[in-house]
């Protein structure tokens, strides 16, 4: 039996086949399961077979200017390790009542359902701090809405005015009319999501809920961990629906009995003082952390003591990775891909998006593409300059607590390998009773956009990366600092570094701040412990 041809399988594929005009030239298109495929017709010499993949693909809207044409919207890079760019893909059809069929067609293709079955449209709780790190979040939130809307997502628009409203806001959430919150702002309104959703009755389907975390802060570091350093790239994957489990901490005070949740890292001594003094430079953004750093190297290096209590386990020593080994649990990572399923490339076909940057310049060709116009969306208004209350301004000190904690063994995970720790009955257990130059315990890779806080921290593999270091000089503590900008403080003499699952913190005086994902928390006793793969976060497939 002769074996089929190249465009004999694409046509077995086709949702919908049909020569329409793009770029001035006649294309025989197609609509693929998992793309749109389109080449010259009939002279293919005009130009190779395009796909746009509908993983780079965010929504397909008419377009306004003729009645006949749609717009493929797609956020793709031009080849590896560029970043992705908005790009606009016009079709023309023959007849105006020929373009609704397209547009139903793509859809139902993005959505990995039939033709003529409609997907539920999708609704998102966007929380927009307008006070987080230098002020931009409205900027930043105001940019990003018109994808949403291409993407024909419904949004809920809240901005916060108070400490712990996005807090509240979770605690309250009907969780079971959305599917996902996402939080426009640093890490401080993550971290009350997830206090929000832990402190309800219903949590175990709460925190199921995804998160997303679209940066607009100073610091930044969980949605730079997340491979979404960059608001662009953190909305893209909010709209295309991936998602990966996150390690949830809990941290209890034992000297009021008050539960805290935590994703990100807790710091004491000169590192927490770092992140705790630059408060009042937040205008400063990410830069506020270097700029106070300098100032405690130009001070008395001082310590603050403690005892420490821990199991040391194994864990992996390589950086976590795409289909990352010590990240896996029995069943692959969660991933929820919305774009229909992945089916072979076409040999001959290449990107629109890397053709695109010749396509521009080729004199055989007359383009119908429309440019690129400022999108706007209804889902972006806020007030350009928001009334926020002092207590709130970037600029003024943070109250003593700046996280509401939830009632021990109200609600949220228990914690069981404590209990074996303070019995002394955990085998392996270590103690460490000295003056302490700093201390992180850290769940993420980063602990802001440019630092890294281990380079060893997995997020979903069930423990924590405790680090510390007794006195040190002020030439080593230099070195510490500059060390944090590619992770090599883990290999530093004067560092102690390990894995666990279970910590117990004892200040033996209050000479420093506790620092729990950028937040400061009063000074107790601390129990810690990891609850693998608890949330979930919008981030990319790998």
């Amino acid at each position: 039996m002769a074996s089929s041809s190249p465009l004999q399988d694409v046509l077995a594929q086709s949702m919908l086949t049909a020569t329409l005009s793009y770029d001035g030239i006649p294309h025989l298109v197609s609509v693929l399961p998992n793309r749109i495929r389109f080449v010259p017709n009939p002279n293919p010499r005009k130009g190779p077979a395009l796909f746009l993949p509908f993983c780079d693909v965010i929504g397909v809207q008419p377009y306004q200017k003729d009645p006949k044409a749609f717009v493929v919207h797609g956020y793709g890079a031009s080849g590896p390790g560029k970043p992705r760019q908005q790009r606009m893909f016009a079709f023309f059809c023959a007849l105006p009542d020929e373009r609704g069929k397209w547009i139903a067609a793509i859809r139902s293709a993005m959505a990995g359902v039939p033709v003529g079955v409609t997907a539920p449209r999708r609704r998102l709780v966007v929380l927009v701090n307008p006070a987080g790190g230098a002020g931009k979040a409205v900027a930043i939130w105001r940019e990003l809405a018109p994808m949403f809307d291409i993407a024909d997502i419904d949004i809920k628009l809240i901005q916060t005015d108070h400490r712990f409203h996005a807090q509240e806001i979770a605690q309250t959430l009907d969780t079971a009319a959305y599917d996902g919150i996402v939080s426009v702002s640093g890490d401080g309104i993550i971290m009350e999501i997830i206090n929000g959703l832990l402190s309800r009755p219903d949590w175990q389907q709460a925190v199921k809920l995804p998160i997303g975390a679209i940066p607009g802060g100073s610091g930044n570091a969980v949605a730079a961990t997340l491979a979404t350093p960059k608001p662009i790239e953190a909305a893209f994957h909010i709209i295309k629906g991936t998602t990966r489990p996150v390690d949830v901490w809990s941290c209890r005070s034992v000297a009021d009995n008050k539960m805290y949740y935590a994703v990100l890292n807790f710091t004491w001594a000169l590192i927490a003082e770092i992140d705790k003094e630059s408060e009042p430079y937040r205008w400063m953004g990410n830069f506020r952390f270097t700029w106070r750093g300098i100032g405690k190297v130009l001070e008395k290096i001082k310590t603050s003591r403690g005892r420490l209590t821990f199991v040391p386990v194994e864990g992996s020593r390589n950086e976590c990775s795409a289909q990352c080994a010590a990240c896996q649990f029995d069943a692959p990572v969660a991933e929820r891909q919305l774009d229909g399923p992945v089916a072979p490339e076409v040999p001959e076909s290449v990107s629109a998006f890397e053709e695109s940057e010749t396509s521009a310049t080729d004199g055989d060709r007359t383009t119908e593409d429309p440019a690129p116009e400022p999108l706007q969306s209804s889902a972006s208004d806020l007030p350009v300059d928001p009334t926020v209350r002092e207590q709130d301004d970037p600029r003024s000190p943070p109250a003593a607590s700046a996280v509401s904690p939830v009632e021990s063994g109200s609600y949220g995970p228990a914690q069981v390998l404590i209990p074996q720790l303070l019995s002394g009955h955990a085998e392996g257990a270590v103690t460490v009773e000295d003056d302490l130059t700093f201390l992180l315990l850290t769940n993420m890779r980063l602990m802001s956009l440019t630092q890294v806080g281990s380079p060893w921290a997995h997020m979903s593999d069930g423990t924590l990366d405790l680090m510390f270091s007794r006195r040190m000089s002020k030439p080593a503590f230099t070195q510490l600092l500059l060390s944090f900008d590619d992770g090599s403080h883990v290999k530093m003499k004067e560092v102690e570094h390990h894995k666990t699952r279970a910590f117990i913190l004892e200040p033996l005086d209050q000479s420093s701040y506790f620092m729990l994902d950028g937040e400061n928390i009063p000074i107790s006793t601390l129990h810690f412990e990891v609850h693998r793969g608890l949330a979930t976060f919008f981030a990319p497939a790998n």
